[in-house]
């Protein structure tokens, strides 16, 4: 989304931007919608439920990243684990049980054991369930056993990113993951095929559109 309006990725867009997106999306389909977040966008949780219900979404996305400072670092556990209460709060106070996927950003720092990492993860994640997350996301784990044992430890449904190196879907399936997301796979790869027929145009080749059945 932030690419398409020009933004960087890392809330490099507005909320408001963000928002009036999600807005649109939100009154163009007939089910219940869930927004990418990021980290809030500095939003205090009463004012980032408000914008959410004010799109018409129901669900969201919140990662805990730190771009506070000059490189961005993981947000202080206890700090993330009052958020995540404060914007469940919120959304009780709205009436509205908002589906809440916490995003653990934990697999994203390199240079660290997978086993050293998963071990924060599974903390982090048990954490944020007890808190008030519907969901956990431990963004760009991909291996097979330790999305096993993270599914196995942590009491709450568990999202996984469909990437290069993550297990089959049916594998996923049966070491119990709950919801499997893409993130912006689908758009590179719009993109992707949006350049190769710029290319071919460029080439001299004009059969792009025909064999798409335009005339």
């Amino acid at each position: 989304m932030a690419a398409s309006l020009g933004f960087p990725d890392g809330e490099g867009m507005p909320a408001s931007e963000m928002l009036a997106a999600v807005r649109r999306m939100a009154a163009a389909v007939s089910v219940p919608v869930t927004a990418d977040l990021e980290s809030g966008y500095g939003l205090e949780a009463g004012s980032l439920v408000d914008g959410l219900l004010g799109a018409g979404a129901v669900g969201l996305n919140l990662e805990d990243t730190d771009r506070s400072g000059a490189v961005p670092g993981l947000v202080d556990v206890d700090r993330q684990v009052e958020r995540l209460a404060a914007i469940r709060r919120a959304a009780t106070d709205a009436g509205v049980p908002v589906v809440i996927t916490a995003r653990i950003d934990v697999f994203l720092r390199e240079g660290a054991p997978l086993e050293d990492l998963l071990e924060v993860a599974i903390r982090r994640a048990q954490a944020y369930v007890a808190a008030g997350a519907d969901c956990v996301f431990p963004i760009w784990l991909a291996d097979a056993d330790a999305i096993g044992r993270f599914v196995r430890e942590v009491d709450g449904p568990v999202n996984v990113l469909l990437r290069p190196g993550t297990p089959p879907i049916d594998t996923l399936v049966r070491l119990g993951v709950r919801r499997i997301s893409v993130g912006g796979g689908l758009a590179r790869h719009a993109l992707e095929s949006t350049e190769a027929i710029a290319r071919r145009l460029l080439a001299g080749d004009g059969t792009p559109f025909a064999e798409l059945g335009e005339s």
